[in-house]
Formats: structure tokens, sequence, C-alpha cells
């Protein structure tokens, strides 16, 4: 009865079947935060953007103006690069596309897509008179 007893008790204490222990400090360098922003004045097709960071590449479809996010998210510290895959018409220019990952998510990346603005057209006109 006694070598069932200490049997039972050695496999409670094996761990068998508990959860996997978690660490109790992180290193600061796990994967947190995603990149993303918005996009305005779309009104062609096809427009893809590609994440690249590290050894993370990502490309995401974008069909409408509003708000976009990558799913792969960063560790802090990692520089990212958002570049245009594929080219809408009229096409769209970043801005805020590149950066090094911090501690919450960046959502400061700006597409503006349609006609872009000539020197000496709209506003840009005006500041020269």
């Amino acid at each position: 009865m006694r070598g069932r007893l200490l049997a039972i008790a050695a496999l409670g204490l094996s761990g068998v079947g508990a959860p996997a222990a978690q660490p109790l400090f992180s290193d600061g360098f796990e994967a947190c935060c995603t990149v993303g922003g918005t996009v305005s004045g779309l009104s062609g097709s096809g427009l893809v953007l590609r994440l690249s960071a590290g050894a993370v590449s990502e490309d995401r479809a974008i069909a409408g103006n509003g708000s976009w996010s990558f799913s792969s998210p960063l560790a802090n510290g990692v520089g990212y690069s958002v570049s245009v895959q594929n080219q809408p018409s009229p096409p769209c220019q970043i801005v805020n596309g590149n950066g090094t990952m911090g501690s919450a998510h960046v959502r400061n990346v700006e597409l503006h897509c349609g006609a872009s603005l000539k020197w000496n057209e709209g506003v840009w006109g005006d500041l020269w008179q």
C-alpha cells in the first residue's frame, strides 16, 4: 500500500498532464505588435501592400478606403518597411512607411491615392504667390 502511495505522489510531482511552465520574465523581444494605417482616395482596384521586417514578409490586399493592418506581429526594436507591391490606377503614395517597432501597435502608415499635386497646381500654387 505504501508503495502505491509513493508511486501516486511521484506521478503527481512529475507534472504529467500539467500545463507547460510559463517564463516569469520576458526579454522584451517577443512579437507583440502589428503595423497598419489608413487608405484615402482609393478609387481603383488591385492595391497590394508588402510588409518587410527582418524575416517577415507579408502581402495585404486593400479593397477600399479606411483602416487596415498586417496580421504578422513584430518584436520591439525590429525595423519595418511598407511598400506598394501592386499599384492601382491612379497610384498611391505612402507616408510613414518605414520605422522601428516599439511596444505598441503602429497605426500611422498613410496611403494617399489618386492624382498627386504638382508643384504649380492646387495648394502648392497658392504657396508660391
